[in-house]
């Protein structure tokens, strides 16, 4: 059988166990638009992430090769005005990764366009399959009058240095910034290159987050382009230039949601509103009912009826006050322990779901995984009566935990 084949089953049988608990699924593709002047014109960098797991595969010598092409069509009155392609190759030694959903494939595409409205489509043609996909068109408007604030453009808050050239890390999650307790920046562009320093305030919820001034970066021209496998900004002596401005220390303070960015520079003012997401929210959080019910595995069933009582609107902030007391890092709105239960949840009911019980974190093993993890150390092995025996290890703290599969049929029971 072959991988392609056998990557197509599993998948069919992955998505009826999702369907039994119809829980939404990640973004499957983040598209990214960053826009900047060109002269006379603009350039318009459009970048895309997809996680390894949305690839196909087919395994070659040890290796699990895919790709794909990524084309940009940008319409103008209902006819195509241009188009751009860019091909992305990946291969890993890995199987695993070829399910990886913390693994991606990145790349980014510029086009030249002069004032108007365009219709923007993306398109991708999958390696190893004769498949092109079309998502959804975007409109953008380009236009001279648009404002002396540019779009804030969301980092990563590091610098990375390839090849001699210093660059910036895209998030690249289609503009949004992400829930997330690492810190994130916004880059800040503006057309007048004499303002040596801006006022910025971040808002949420009707409260503020941060004020604060910032000083210019300098006055530089600016290039998007993929980085080894990121996709990065650098910075050059080109003939259109802005004046840059970069804003840290305020995104692990953000809860998911709006939030509006207010800059202010001299005699003129501008707000945006951006969105924090969770992009990588653990499955079983996103039914707040299924996530109270999952705290069966660590307090009373009266605790967890309580919090299931009053209104369905209110289920997810009733479980933020429930993690609140165990957060370990007030200063950040992740909270970190939550995450991690929830994570675990999510490996629990994928890894030991059986015919008889699709749920895996209702089944002994899910139960103590969710509780304490992956074991340092599993020891298989068979009773007398050929009953297949597991015995989980853990280091810290010391358990050791025997489960006994008397079916054979992957059921197994806490000895």
């Amino acid at each position: 059988m072959s991988y392609k084949f056998t990557k197509i089953v599993y998948l069919i049988l992955l998505l009826g166990i999702c369907n039994v608990f119809a829980q939404p699924r990640h973004k499957s593709v983040f598209i990214e638009t960053n826009i900047f002047p060109n002269g006379e014109d603009y350039r318009c960098f459009i970048s895309f992430r997809i996680p390894y797991k949305n690839l196909v595969f087919i395994k070659n010598n040890g290796e699990y090769l895919s790709g794909l092409t990524f084309t940009i069509e940008a319409h103008l009155n209902d006819e195509i005005y241009t188009r751009q392609s860019s091909g992305e190759k990946l291969s890993t030694a890995d199987y695993n990764k070829t399910e990886s959903s913390d693994d991606f494939i990145q790349g980014v595409v510029s086009i030249d366009l002069p004032s108007g409205k365009y219709k923007i489509e993306p398109i991708f043609n999958l390696s190893n399959t004769k498949r092109t996909v079309k998502l959804p068109s975007f409109n953008i408007a380009l236009d001279a009058d648009s404002g002396k604030i540019l779009q804030p453009i969301v980092l990563e808050n590091k610098k990375i240095e390839l090849n001699g050239i210093e660059y910036l890390e895209l998030v690249n999650y289609s503009n949004v910034i992400p829930f997330t307790a690492n810190k994130i920046n916004l880059l800040i562009p503006l057309h007048d290159l004499s303002i040596p320093e801006i006022n910025v305030t971040v808002v949420q919820n009707d409260e503020e987050i941060i004020e604060k001034k910032i000083e210019s970066l300098g006055v530089s021209s600016i290039n998007i382009d993929k980085f080894s496998n990121d996709i990065g900004i650098n910075f050059f002596d080109g003939d259109t230039k802005l004046n840059l401005f970069l804003l840290s220390g305020f995104s692990e303070k953000l809860n998911e949601g709006n939030v509006k960015i207010k800059i202010e520079a001299v005699d003129f003012e501008k707000e945006f509103n951006l969105n924090v997401e969770w992009v990588d929210k653990p499955f079983s959080l996103m039914d707040p009912e299924f996530a109270i019910k999952l705290l069966e595995n660590l307090v009373d069933k009266n605790t967890v009826k309580n919090l299931l009582n009053g209104d369905e609107d209110e289920y997810y902030d009733k479980l933020k006050e429930f993690w609140a007391p165990k957060d370990p890092v007030k200063e950040t709105a992740l909270n970190e322990i939550m995450y991690e239960f929830y994570s675990r949840a999510d490996g629990a009911i994928s890894k030991f779901a059986t015919v008889d019980l699709r749920n895996g974190a209702k089944t002994d093993r899910g139960k103590i995984y969710i509780k304490y993890g992956d074991p340092d150390n599993i020891v298989r092995t068979y009773s007398d009566n050929n009953e297949v025996i597991e015995i989980w290890k853990y280091k810290s703290p010391k358990k050791e935990f025997t489960f006994i599969d008397r079916s054979g049929l992957g059921n197994f029971s806490l000895y």
